[in-house]
């Protein structure tokens, strides 16, 4: 894992799923197949609203939405809740910036959102009532120095997602797949390797 964008909706209504991101994205076309080869190519480079999105049925009464941008769709994420009257889970990760996000929205209203960045200064968010299983802070605790922290990672994320019935598919290369893909003006990975000639996972 380094760059990592993914919902996931509680719900076995793949079409009316797809016909509502449709709706949100403005893309009309949709194609079926394996997991897209391009698609990390295509990660914007902005934090807009994403014109790709790969949508499958990988995990019974759950569906995977991987999209192409760090954005939070919040209003996404808040108004498939309420159209489905359902559980919906985001998930943003970026291992070289140690950047670790998780909200998750139910019946159309926010319950949980949590936000770290430890390579850079950003105001950490931790928002709603703790889970059960939670400590003081988010996270796992571990001993720096003799003194006990939290860290909040891509484990911890896992962790969460598995309180609420979710197992997190790491591995998208199985299955067969929806694909929602728009054209774009805007820079992706793919240009920014093209404009420097480097491996794009040195830029992240």
């Amino acid at each position: 894992m380094a760059t990592w964008s993914s919902f996931y909706i509680k719900t076995t209504d793949v079409d009316k799923v797809i016909d509502t991101l449709k709706n949100f994205t403005g893309i009309d076309s949709v194609e079926e197949g394996n997991f897209p080869s391009d698609h990390y190519d295509s990660f914007l480079l902005d934090e807009i609203l994403p014109n790709y999105l790969i949508i499958g049925s990988t995990q019974k009464g759950w569906v995977t939405i991987v999209y192409n941008s760090s954005s939070k769709l919040l209003e996404w994420c808040e108004n498939l809740s309420k159209e489905f009257n359902t559980l919906v889970v985001l998930t943003l990760a970026q291992s070289v910036s140690d950047y670790y996000y998780f909200s998750y929205f139910k019946n159309g209203h926010k319950q949980r959102e949590i936000e770290l960045c430890y390579s850079t200064d950003i105001d950490e968010i931790n928002f709603g009532k703790p889970f059960p299983f939670e400590n003081i802070k988010p996270g796992k605790p571990v001993e720096f120095d003799g003194k006990i922290d939290f860290i909040f990672d891509f484990d911890s994320i896992e962790e969460y997602c598995q309180y609420l019935g979710l197992i997190i598919q790491e591995d998208h290369s199985y299955g067969t797949w929806k694909i929602i893909k728009g054209k774009t003006n805007e820079r992706t990975i793919h240009d920014y390797v093209n404009e420097h000639k480097k491996r794009w996972w040195k830029f992240w």
